[in-house]
């Protein structure tokens, strides 16, 4: 059990990407649970990274404490308007999420004839598992040739990398520059 004293923060950066039915989105357990805060973010699926702006949900005990601690101007009018703009239209997230989809499976199925090992997850990215060696150069590699990944070393993970899904054309400059890689 939780203690009181104690406030989990559930971060659903990515859940809108989750498409399996029986998925809880931490709803419950912020309504179950007094100090636990859900937290979601308009940068991803949404599109909306530059305007720092999402939203949490939790007990009005923890969003009163929020309120207090929050700055008098933490957002601008015009974020605010597009983050509901952005709630409105389903479709276009739908549309996102389902091409990101698709993108992924067919990199990560191309990492795969290169021997390049993924994990599994459900985010916009893809979590590739090598070597620390390999990681490095696979990085410093795509770095050289403009395309930037995540090396998980703050993670205590410097064997992996995390490589966000783009466009079908950015995603294939991605295979293109790492079939140019001497193993």
């Amino acid at each position: 059990s939780l203690p009181k004293q104690v406030i989990l923060v559930l971060d659903g950066a990515y859940a809108e990407y989750v498409l399996e039915k029986d998925f809880d989105k931490g709803f419950s357990l912020t309504e179950e649970f007094e100090n636990i805060i859900l937290t979601r973010t308009f940068s991803k699926s949404y599109g909306l990274a530059g305007l720092r702006i999402g939203w949490c949900y939790a007990s009005s005990y923890v969003a009163s404490i929020l309120n207090k601690v929050k700055g008098p101007f933490n957002t601008t009018f015009i974020s605010q308007e597009m983050a509901i703009a952005a709630l409105k239209d389903q479709d276009h997230i739908d549309k996102v999420v389902n091409a990101n989809i698709e993108v992924k499976k067919w990199f990560e199925n191309e990492l795969k004839q290169l021997n390049i090992q993924t994990r599994p997850s459900v985010a916009n990215f893809s979590f590739v598992e090598t070597t620390q060696d390999q990681a490095e150069k696979i990085a410093n590699h795509l770095l050289e040739n403009g395309i930037l990944v995540r090396q998980l070393d703050s993670y205590n993970l410097p064997h992996c990398l995390r490589i966000t899904i783009g466009t079908k054309t950015e995603m294939e400059m991605t295979i293109n520059s790492l079939k140019k890689i001497i193993w």
